[in-house]
């Protein structure tokens, strides 16, 4: 990572591959970036991020995830090397109050840059954000075929999980 306020990751977690993604805190100007990177995901994708199938996002959804409180309701986002506000984003992790103690998160990255460490490096970034604002659990849920999400949820260390559940998901909880 070349960011250097990016925070170091946990036991398990792996920085990306590389110098040439920045990990960082979404901000209000990437909303179209955003957009663009959830309609340029694979069906299959959008499908693990969503539990569903979808296009993309709203335009509503692009701006509410990219103006956080940075308190309350966080995102990073990972971005490829290059000039300006032209450089891609590769990877998002949105992150939603959940209870008084816990959010729940949500994690995506490109189809071309899968099992590169960014899903890592995003996940560090939420569980420091949320032990630094005072959570205890950041929580997600999957679908028990969604093999990229557990290994991931493993790497942590900390992860527990009950099993699947009604409707087949699995519900995932991370001790920040």
């Amino acid at each position: 990572m070349t960011d250097s306020t990016a925070p170091a990751p946990p036991a398990g977690l792996t920085p990306p591959a590389g110098p040439d993604i920045t990990v960082r805190p979404v901000r209000p100007s990437d909303a179209a970036r955003l957009a663009r990177f959830y309609a340029d995901l694979s069906p299959e994708a959008r499908h693990r991020r969503f539990m569903a199938t979808r296009a993309g996002i709203t335009t509503a959804e692009a701006r509410a995830w990219t103006r956080v409180d940075h308190c309350h309701r966080e995102g990073f986002v990972a971005v490829a090397a290059g000039a300006g506000r032209t450089r891609p984003i590769v990877g998002h992790l949105c992150l939603e109050p959940h209870g008084d103690r816990c959010a729940e998160f949500a994690i995506v990255v490109a189809d071309a840059v899968q099992h590169q460490h960014i899903g890592s490096a995003l996940l560090a970034a939420g569980l420091a954000w949320a032990r630094a604002n005072g959570l205890v659990d950041l929580e997600a849920v999957t679908e028990p075929d969604n093999l990229a999400m557990l290994h991931l949820a493993q790497a942590s260390d900390t992860w527990t999980t009950v099993g699947p559940v009604a409707g087949g998901t699995v519900p995932l909880t991370l001790p920040t």
